[in-house]
C-alpha cells in the first residue's frame, strides 16, 4: 500500500513539473516572439551582423556531360540575435530552446555559382537552436549543384578542381559579415565514389568589389579537389591500343595480294570507331580542350585510312604486270630478294618468282609501312604509359 502511494505521488510531481516546464516553454516563446519582427536583421542599427559559416559533405559527384558538381551534407551556421536573449532564472532556468526555421530571422546565404536556375533555396528543412544568450545554431541538410570547369586533356587520368561559393544574396558585407569555423572539412565522412577520390577542400574567405555597388560583398569559398579513379580506364585503353596495333601491323603481314588485308582494315575502323563512340558517351560534346586519348585514337583512325588505301594499292600493285628494279642496297634494305606469290593460304603459286616487277614494288610498301607503323604504335602506347 505504502509502495503504491509512494508511486502515485511520483507520478503525480512529474506531471506537474512537465506541465510547469511546458507552460514555462510556451511563455518564454511567446515572450520572446511577441515583438519580433523576422525579417529585420539582428544587430541593424549597431554594425554588421557575423555569420559562422561551415560545411560538412557526405557525398559528392561529377558529371562531365553536364560539367556539374552535386554535393550532398549539410552546412552549419552560427550567429547572435540580442533580441531572442533571456534570463533563465526567469523562465525555470531553460538554457535553449527550438524554433522553427520560418520563425526568426536567418541569413539569405546561398550558393553563388548554383546550376539550379530560378531555385537558390537549397537547404532542407530544419528546426534553430536558440541560447539564452541569444546565439543562435542552424545546421539543415543541404544538397547543391554547381557548375565546374572541367580540364580533360589527360582523361582518365585527370584531376579536378571544382568551386562552392557562398555568399549573402542581398546584403553587403557591411550588413552581413561571413566568417570561416576555422575547422576544416572532414574527408573521413564523405561518402566513397566509384569514379572520384575527394583528396583536398581549401577554404577561402573573399572579399570583392562589383561594378553596381560601392560595398564589398563577402563570400565563403571551398576548392574541391577531385582524383579520377582511373584504374578501370587504364586497363581497357592499354587492352583498346594493344588491338588497333596488333590488327595494323598483322595487315602489312599478310600477303601482298590478299584480300583479306582490307577485311582487317576494315575490323580495325569499326573497332576504332567503337572506341571513339564509347569515350564521346562519357565526354562533354564539344571540348576546347580535346583529350590526348581521344586524340591518338583519332589518329589510330587516320592511320588506319591510310594503311586501308596502301592495302588497296599494295593488292592492285601485285597483280600488275611489268618490271622494275631496284638498287642493291635497297633490296638489301628491305629484304628484297627473289619473291614468291602467294595465296590466301599461304601456298607458293608456281611461276611466280622474280627479281623486279610491281609485285616488289607492293612487298617493299608493306614492309616500310609496316616499320613505320611499329614506331609510331610503339611511341603512342609508351606515351600512355608514361601517363599512368
Amino acid at each position: 500500500m505504502t509502495a503504491g502511494y509512494h508511486f502515485a505521488l511520483l507520478c503525480v510531481f512529474t506531471l506537474l513539473s512537465l506541465s510547469v516546464a511546458l507552460r514555462t516553454g510556451d511563455s518564454l516563446r511567446s515572450t520572446l516572439l511577441k515583438h519580433y519582427d523576422r525579417v529585420a536583421r539582428p544587430n541593424l542599427a549597431v554594425n554588421a551582423t557575423t555569420i559562422t559559416f561551415g560545411m560538412t559533405l557526405t557525398h559528392v559527384d561529377l558529371d562531365e556531360i553536364t560539367s556539374e558538381l552535386t554535393t550532398h551534407g549539410w552546412v552549419q551556421m552560427a550567429w547572435s540575435d540580442a533580441r531572442l536573449a533571456w534570463d533563465p532564472n526567469e523562465f525555470g532556468g531553460i538554457k535553449s530552446i527550438h524554433f522553427d526555421e520560418q520563425e526568426i530571422w536567418k541569413p539569405d546565404i546561398y550558393l553563388c555559382n548554383s546550376a539550379q536556375a530560378g531555385e537558390i533555396g537549397t537547404y532542407g528543412s530544419s528546426n534553430m537552436v536558440v541560447h539564452y544568450d541569444g546565439s543562435i545554431l542552424w545546421v539543415p541538410p543541404a544538397k547543391f549543384r554547381s557548375f565546374c570547369d572541367l580540364e580533360l586533356k589527360i582523361w582518365p587520368f585527370d584531376v579536378q578542381t571544382c568551386k562552392l561559393k557562398f555568399g549573402s544574396w542581398s546584403y553587403s558585407g557591411s550588413h552581413v559579415d561571413l566568417k570561416t569555423g576555422g575547422q576544416s572539412i572532414e574527408l573521413d565522412l564523405v561518402t566513397k565514389n566509384a569514379e572520384w577520390a575527394l583528396t583536398n577542400v581549401d577554404t577561402a574567405r573573399n572579399s570583392q568589389f562589383y561594378p553596381c555597388c560601392p560595398e564589398p560583398y563577402i563570400d565563403i569559398t571551398y576548392t574541391l579537389h577531385m582524383a579520377r579513379r582511373s584504374e578501370g580506364f587504364c586497363t581497357g585503353i592499354m587492352l583498346a591500343m594493344i588491338t588497333v596495333t596488333l590488327l595494323s601491323l598483322s595487315a602489312f603481314l599478310l600477303p601482298t595480294h590478299s584480300s583479306i588485308k582490307i577485311m582487317v582494315n576494315s575490323v580495325n575502323l569499326i573497332f576504332i570507331c567503337f572506341v571513339l563512340y564509347a569515350m564521346a558517351e562519357r565526354l562533354p560534346a564539344l571540348t576546347y580542350k580535346p583529350p590526348k586519348i581521344a586524340l591518338s585514337f583519332g589518329c589510330f583512325l587516320l592511320m588506319t585510312v591510310v594503311s586501308f588505301c596502301e592495302s588497296v594499292l599494295v593488292i592492285k600493285l601485285s597483280n600488275s604486270n611489268g618490271t622494275v628494279n631496284f638498287p642493291t642496297i635497297v633490296n638489301k634494305a628491305l629484304f628484297i630478294g627473289k619473291v614468291d606469290k602467294s595465296n590466301s593460304f599461304g601456298e607458293v603459286l608456281e611461276g611466280t618468282g622474280s627479281n623486279g616487277g610491281w609485285h616488289q614494288v607492293a612487298v617493299a610498301l608493306d614492309r616500310c609501312f609496316f616499320v613505320v607503323y611499329a614506331v609510331l604504335y610503339i611511341l603512342k602506347i609508351f606515351c600512355f604509359y608514361a601517363m599512368v
